[in-house]
Protein backbone atom coordinates (compact mmCIF):
# COMPACT_ATOMS: atom_id res chain seq x y z
CA UNK A 1 0.00 0.00 0.00
CA UNK A 2 1.32 3.41 -0.79
CA UNK A 3 2.52 5.81 1.78
CA UNK A 4 -0.09 8.60 0.93
CA UNK A 5 -2.80 5.53 0.94
CA UNK A 6 -1.56 4.92 4.60
CA UNK A 7 -1.37 8.36 5.87
CA UNK A 8 -5.08 8.57 4.51
CA UNK A 9 -6.31 5.51 6.41
CA UNK A 10 -4.87 7.33 9.54
CA UNK A 11 -6.56 10.23 9.19
CA UNK A 12 -9.76 8.78 9.43
CA UNK A 13 -9.12 6.47 11.80
CA UNK A 14 -8.55 9.50 13.18
CA UNK A 15 -11.52 11.28 12.81
CA UNK A 16 -13.48 7.92 13.63
CA UNK A 17 -11.88 7.28 17.37
CA UNK A 18 -12.42 11.30 17.86
CA UNK A 19 -16.20 10.50 16.90
CA UNK A 20 -16.13 7.70 18.79
CA UNK A 21 -14.98 9.49 21.79
CA UNK A 22 -17.14 12.77 21.51
CA UNK A 23 -20.48 10.14 21.04
CA UNK A 24 -19.69 7.75 23.97
CA UNK A 25 -22.02 6.95 26.46
CA UNK A 26 -19.58 7.88 29.42
CA UNK A 27 -20.20 11.75 28.36
CA UNK A 28 -23.44 11.60 27.70
CA UNK A 29 -23.68 9.70 31.14
CA UNK A 30 -21.99 12.69 32.59
CA UNK A 31 -24.48 14.45 31.12
CA UNK A 32 -27.54 13.37 32.62
CA UNK A 33 -26.16 12.34 35.81
CA UNK A 34 -26.72 15.96 36.22
CA UNK A 35 -30.27 16.20 35.88
CA UNK A 36 -32.73 16.45 38.81
CA UNK A 37 -29.32 18.14 40.34
CA UNK A 38 -29.26 21.66 41.50
CA UNK A 39 -27.53 24.11 39.48
CA UNK A 40 -26.04 25.48 42.57
CA UNK A 41 -24.57 23.21 44.93
CA UNK A 42 -24.78 25.74 47.75
CA UNK A 43 -26.05 29.48 47.86
CA UNK A 44 -25.84 31.32 51.48
CA UNK A 45 -28.67 33.50 51.33
CA UNK A 46 -28.57 34.79 53.89
CA UNK A 47 -24.85 36.50 52.69
CA UNK A 48 -26.83 38.28 49.76
CA UNK A 49 -26.83 41.51 50.02
CA UNK A 50 -27.39 43.15 46.94
CA UNK A 51 -28.84 41.71 43.83
CA UNK A 52 -28.73 42.82 40.11
CA UNK A 53 -30.95 41.98 37.76
CA UNK A 54 -29.96 43.23 33.76
CA UNK A 55 -31.09 42.99 30.42
CA UNK A 56 -30.11 45.71 27.76
CA UNK A 57 -31.43 48.97 28.85
CA UNK A 58 -33.20 48.29 31.92
CA UNK A 59 -31.46 47.05 35.33
CA UNK A 60 -33.03 46.45 38.86
CA UNK A 61 -30.56 47.50 41.82
CA UNK A 62 -31.62 46.42 45.69
CA UNK A 63 -29.87 46.16 48.44
CA UNK A 64 -30.10 44.96 51.53
CA UNK A 65 -29.54 47.92 54.36
CA UNK A 66 -29.97 47.69 57.89
CA UNK A 67 -31.55 44.51 57.65
CA UNK A 68 -34.65 45.97 55.17
CA UNK A 69 -34.45 45.82 51.35
CA UNK A 70 -35.05 48.82 49.73
CA UNK A 71 -34.38 49.88 45.69
CA UNK A 72 -31.47 52.30 45.86
CA UNK A 73 -32.23 53.74 42.53
CA UNK A 74 -35.71 54.63 43.99
CA UNK A 75 -34.64 56.51 46.54
CA UNK A 76 -34.12 53.78 49.37
CA UNK A 77 -38.00 52.79 48.79
CA UNK A 78 -39.00 50.10 50.19
CA UNK A 79 -38.37 46.97 47.68
CA UNK A 80 -41.10 44.16 48.08
CA UNK A 81 -38.91 41.48 50.43
CA UNK A 82 -41.68 38.78 50.04
CA UNK A 83 -40.95 39.00 46.41
CA UNK A 84 -37.26 39.18 46.48
CA UNK A 85 -37.12 36.02 49.48
CA UNK A 86 -38.94 33.53 46.73
CA UNK A 87 -36.98 34.62 43.78
CA UNK A 88 -33.33 33.83 46.07
CA UNK A 89 -34.81 30.41 47.29
CA UNK A 90 -36.03 29.73 43.88
CA UNK A 91 -33.03 30.30 42.36
CA UNK A 92 -30.65 28.46 44.96
CA UNK A 93 -33.10 25.24 44.50
CA UNK A 94 -33.48 25.32 41.00
CA UNK A 95 -32.59 21.90 39.48
CA UNK A 96 -31.30 21.02 35.65
CA UNK A 97 -33.66 19.83 33.79
CA UNK A 98 -31.70 19.17 30.92
CA UNK A 99 -27.74 19.66 29.68
CA UNK A 100 -28.07 21.94 26.48
CA UNK A 101 -25.41 22.12 24.05
CA UNK A 102 -24.68 25.25 21.67
CA UNK A 103 -22.53 26.34 19.32
CA UNK A 104 -22.25 30.79 19.49
CA UNK A 105 -25.17 31.22 16.53
CA UNK A 106 -27.57 29.15 19.16
CA UNK A 107 -26.80 31.17 22.09
CA UNK A 108 -27.36 34.11 20.62
CA UNK A 109 -30.92 32.82 19.47
CA UNK A 110 -32.08 31.67 22.40
CA UNK A 111 -30.63 35.23 24.47
CA UNK A 112 -27.64 33.19 26.38
CA UNK A 113 -24.92 35.87 25.80
CA UNK A 114 -24.54 38.53 28.57
CA UNK A 115 -26.24 41.76 27.98
CA UNK A 116 -23.01 44.48 27.31
CA UNK A 117 -22.40 46.77 25.28
CA UNK A 118 -20.84 44.18 23.35
CA UNK A 119 -24.09 41.89 22.66
CA UNK A 120 -26.60 42.70 20.53
CA UNK A 121 -30.10 43.40 22.33
CA UNK A 122 -31.16 40.42 20.02
CA UNK A 123 -28.42 38.31 21.81
CA UNK A 124 -28.38 39.11 24.90
CA UNK A 125 -30.52 37.38 27.72
CA UNK A 126 -31.60 38.45 31.67
CA UNK A 127 -28.70 38.35 34.09
CA UNK A 128 -29.31 38.12 37.18
CA UNK A 129 -26.16 38.66 39.71
CA UNK A 130 -25.81 38.10 43.56
CA UNK A 131 -23.78 40.08 45.43
CA UNK A 132 -22.36 39.78 49.13
CA UNK A 133 -20.30 42.65 51.41
CA UNK A 134 -18.17 44.28 49.23
CA UNK A 135 -19.89 43.55 45.55
CA UNK A 136 -18.71 40.02 46.01
CA UNK A 137 -20.06 37.70 43.89
CA UNK A 138 -21.82 34.81 45.34
CA UNK A 139 -23.60 33.07 42.43
CA UNK A 140 -24.94 34.50 38.93
CA UNK A 141 -27.87 33.14 36.61
CA UNK A 142 -28.39 34.29 33.24
CA UNK A 143 -31.60 33.69 31.95
CA UNK A 144 -32.31 33.21 28.10
CA UNK A 145 -35.16 32.19 26.51
CA UNK A 146 -38.32 30.27 27.44
CA UNK A 147 -38.77 26.87 25.99
CA UNK A 148 -41.77 26.54 23.93
CA UNK A 149 -43.40 23.12 23.95
CA UNK A 150 -46.19 22.76 20.92
CA UNK A 151 -49.43 22.05 22.75
CA UNK A 152 -51.91 19.04 20.94
CA UNK A 153 -54.91 19.68 18.89
CA UNK A 154 -57.65 20.39 21.34
CA UNK A 155 -60.54 22.33 22.35
CA UNK A 156 -58.49 25.00 24.54
CA UNK A 157 -56.19 25.62 21.90
CA UNK A 158 -58.06 25.75 18.74
CA UNK A 159 -55.57 27.91 16.35
CA UNK A 160 -52.55 25.27 17.79
CA UNK A 161 -49.43 27.40 19.02
CA UNK A 162 -47.48 26.60 22.06
CA UNK A 163 -47.18 27.20 25.69
CA UNK A 164 -43.65 28.14 27.56
CA UNK A 165 -42.96 24.86 29.77
CA UNK A 166 -39.58 25.96 30.72
CA UNK A 167 -36.46 28.17 30.23
CA UNK A 168 -32.93 28.31 29.03
CA UNK A 169 -30.27 29.03 31.69
CA UNK A 170 -26.88 29.34 32.00
CA UNK A 171 -25.20 29.77 35.84
CA UNK A 172 -21.68 30.65 34.43
CA UNK A 173 -22.39 33.62 31.41
CA UNK A 174 -23.27 31.34 29.24
CA UNK A 175 -20.52 29.33 28.75
CA UNK A 176 -22.86 25.93 30.11
CA UNK A 177 -26.37 25.97 29.43
CA UNK A 178 -29.35 23.98 31.21
CA UNK A 179 -32.84 23.98 30.68
CA UNK A 180 -34.85 23.89 33.63
CA UNK A 181 -39.20 23.72 34.47
CA UNK A 182 -39.53 27.05 35.71
CA UNK A 183 -40.08 29.87 33.57
CA UNK A 184 -38.88 32.26 35.89
CA UNK A 185 -41.54 34.82 34.25
CA UNK A 186 -41.40 36.90 37.59
CA UNK A 187 -37.50 37.81 37.73
CA UNK A 188 -37.69 41.04 35.87
CA UNK A 189 -35.48 43.94 35.31
CA UNK A 190 -38.16 46.78 35.81
CA UNK A 191 -37.45 48.03 39.48
CA UNK A 192 -40.97 48.87 39.64
CA UNK A 193 -41.84 45.37 40.24
CA UNK A 194 -39.74 45.32 42.73
CA UNK A 195 -41.09 47.69 45.09
CA UNK A 196 -43.64 47.63 47.91
CA UNK A 197 -46.11 49.57 45.87
CA UNK A 198 -49.03 48.95 48.36
CA UNK A 199 -49.85 52.82 50.55
CA UNK A 200 -52.98 52.06 51.96
CA UNK A 201 -55.79 49.52 52.57
CA UNK A 202 -58.42 51.04 53.95
CA UNK A 203 -61.80 49.19 54.21
CA UNK A 204 -64.35 51.78 52.73
CA UNK A 205 -67.03 50.54 55.73
CA UNK A 206 -64.01 51.76 57.97
CA UNK A 207 -64.78 55.19 56.69
CA UNK A 208 -66.49 57.99 58.39
CA UNK A 209 -66.20 60.97 56.84
CA UNK A 210 -64.94 61.97 54.19
CA UNK A 211 -63.58 65.76 53.07
CA UNK A 212 -62.76 66.90 49.54
CA UNK A 213 -61.35 70.44 49.18
CA UNK A 214 -60.82 71.99 45.49
CA UNK A 215 -58.39 74.90 45.69
CA UNK A 216 -61.28 76.96 43.74
CA UNK A 217 -64.48 74.93 44.54
CA UNK A 218 -66.69 74.66 47.83
CA UNK A 219 -65.61 71.78 50.40
CA UNK A 220 -67.41 68.26 49.84
CA UNK A 221 -68.41 66.36 52.54
CA UNK A 222 -69.67 63.63 53.65
CA UNK A 223 -70.42 61.65 56.61
CA UNK A 224 -72.13 57.99 58.25
CA UNK A 225 -74.37 58.96 60.91
CA UNK A 226 -73.45 55.06 62.57
CA UNK A 227 -71.51 52.24 62.12
CA UNK A 228 -73.15 49.88 59.31
CA UNK A 229 -74.92 53.08 57.47
CA UNK A 230 -74.16 54.35 54.45
CA UNK A 231 -72.01 57.76 53.91
CA UNK A 232 -74.86 60.48 53.05
CA UNK A 233 -72.86 64.15 51.30
CA UNK A 234 -73.65 67.03 53.72
CA UNK A 235 -75.71 69.82 52.55
CA UNK A 236 -77.63 68.63 49.64
CA UNK A 237 -80.66 70.55 48.41
CA UNK A 238 -84.20 68.60 48.61
CA UNK A 239 -84.14 68.31 44.79
CA UNK A 240 -80.51 66.81 44.82
CA UNK A 241 -79.62 63.11 45.45
CA UNK A 242 -76.23 61.49 45.79
CA UNK A 243 -74.91 58.98 42.86
CA UNK A 244 -74.04 56.59 44.14
CA UNK A 245 -71.33 55.16 41.71
CA UNK A 246 -69.53 58.08 42.77
CA UNK A 247 -70.05 57.54 46.29
CA UNK A 248 -68.90 53.97 46.12
CA UNK A 249 -65.12 54.81 44.48
CA UNK A 250 -64.76 57.47 47.03
CA UNK A 251 -65.84 55.58 49.62
CA UNK A 252 -63.34 52.24 48.22
CA UNK A 253 -60.61 54.96 47.35
CA UNK A 254 -58.33 53.99 50.04
CA UNK A 255 -58.89 50.23 49.41
CA UNK A 256 -55.86 48.26 48.11
CA UNK A 257 -54.36 51.56 46.96
CA UNK A 258 -51.13 51.14 44.65
CA UNK A 259 -48.97 53.68 42.99
CA UNK A 260 -47.38 53.87 39.44
CA UNK A 261 -43.66 55.70 40.52
CA UNK A 262 -41.70 57.38 42.97
CA UNK A 263 -41.74 60.96 42.39
CA UNK A 264 -37.83 62.98 42.82
CA UNK A 265 -38.27 64.33 46.34
CA UNK A 266 -36.42 67.66 45.32
CA UNK A 267 -39.26 68.57 42.73
CA UNK A 268 -40.74 72.10 43.48
CA UNK A 269 -44.12 72.06 44.51
CA UNK A 270 -44.83 74.61 41.08
CA UNK A 271 -44.42 71.74 39.01
CA UNK A 272 -45.97 68.87 41.26
CA UNK A 273 -48.90 70.86 42.02
CA UNK A 274 -48.49 70.57 46.02
CA UNK A 275 -48.70 74.34 46.01
CA UNK A 276 -52.61 74.31 45.00
CA UNK A 277 -53.58 70.74 45.94
CA UNK A 278 -57.14 69.23 46.22
CA UNK A 279 -57.01 67.55 49.78
CA UNK A 280 -58.86 64.52 49.96
CA UNK A 281 -59.33 63.71 53.85
CA UNK A 282 -60.68 60.32 55.77
CA UNK A 283 -61.42 59.50 59.25
CA UNK A 284 -62.00 56.26 60.71
CA UNK A 285 -63.96 55.04 63.61
CA UNK A 286 -60.62 54.85 65.58
CA UNK A 287 -59.43 57.99 64.85
CA UNK A 288 -57.33 57.02 62.18
CA UNK A 289 -56.75 60.19 59.41
CA UNK A 290 -55.63 59.64 56.06
CA UNK A 291 -54.65 62.74 53.92
CA UNK A 292 -53.96 63.34 49.96
CA UNK A 293 -52.72 66.12 48.46
CA UNK A 294 -53.33 65.67 44.97
CA UNK A 295 -50.92 67.83 42.54
CA UNK A 296 -50.48 67.86 38.68
CA UNK A 297 -49.97 65.48 35.85
CA UNK A 298 -46.45 64.82 34.71
CA UNK A 299 -45.41 65.30 31.61
CA UNK A 300 -46.29 62.79 28.80
CA UNK A 301 -48.11 60.87 31.45
CA UNK A 302 -51.26 60.24 33.10
CA UNK A 303 -51.03 59.56 36.29
CA UNK A 304 -51.10 62.55 39.23
CA UNK A 305 -48.42 63.63 41.97
CA UNK A 306 -49.70 62.44 45.46
CA UNK A 307 -48.15 63.26 48.42
CA UNK A 308 -49.95 61.28 51.54
CA UNK A 309 -50.27 61.76 55.21
CA UNK A 310 -51.44 59.86 57.89
CA UNK A 311 -52.08 60.72 61.77
CA UNK A 312 -53.89 59.51 64.77
CA UNK A 313 -56.73 61.99 66.47
CA UNK A 314 -58.03 60.21 69.55
CA UNK A 315 -60.77 61.86 70.84
CA UNK A 316 -59.86 63.80 73.75
CA UNK A 317 -56.28 64.74 72.27
CA UNK A 318 -54.99 66.63 69.62
CA UNK A 319 -53.71 64.93 65.85
CA UNK A 320 -50.45 63.16 66.38
CA UNK A 321 -48.69 63.40 63.32
CA UNK A 322 -48.09 60.20 61.34
CA UNK A 323 -46.50 58.88 57.68
CA UNK A 324 -45.35 61.09 54.85
CA UNK A 325 -45.00 59.35 51.56
CA UNK A 326 -44.35 61.53 47.73
CA UNK A 327 -45.82 59.21 45.21
CA UNK A 328 -47.11 59.17 41.93
CA UNK A 329 -50.60 57.51 41.71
Amino acid sequence: MKKNSLLALAAVAVVVIALAVLTSPSRHNAAQSRVGKRIFKDIPLNDIETVVIASGSSTANLAKVNGAWVAPDKYSYPADFGRIRDTLVKIAELKIGQTVSLDEKQKAKLKLRPPSASASADGAGTLVTLLGSGNREIASLLLGETRERKAAPRSDFPFGGGYPDGRYVSPDRGKTVYLVSDTLSDITPQIRDWLETEILNVSGSDIRTISIRHPDKPELRLSRAAEGSALTVEGLAADEETDTTKLYSLESALSYLRFADIAEPGLPDSETGMDKPTVFEATTGKGQVFTARIGATPTNRTERYVKFDVALRPADTNAAPGGDTNAVA
